[in-house]
């Protein structure tokens, strides 16, 4: 797992992760396998904060992803790579210097 953000200002960050983990194939609901799969998801996003509000600064976000999956769970999942996306709503406290 391998996390990061940059935050340029108290309005705007930007994020990233890439996960790769081993998955039995009961945590993937496909047909059993002895054997572990290694899956991958790399994932990045942006979250726009608006000015601060009674103690907290909401936020605005969104982030595009895609997961990986090895070639004999290709039939499962319709393709190695699959896209998705994510809409969001943040609430974190404001900063004491506002």
């Amino acid at each position: 797992l391998i996390e990061t953000n940059l935050t340029l200002d108290r309005h705007n960050t930007w994020f990233g992760r890439l996960e790769v983990v081993g998955k039995s194939a009961h945590d993937l609901a496909v047909v059993e396998s002895p054997d572990d799969f290694t899956i991958a998801k790399l994932q990045a996003g942006y979250t726009r904060y608006l000015d601060a509000w009674y103690g907290f600064q909401p936020g605005l976000g969104g982030s595009v992803s895609v997961g990986i999956v090895p070639d004999s769970l290709r039939s499962a999942y319709g393709s190695r790579s699959n896209a998705g996306f994510g809409v969001f709503v943040t609430l974190r406290p404001a900063s004491h210097h506002e």
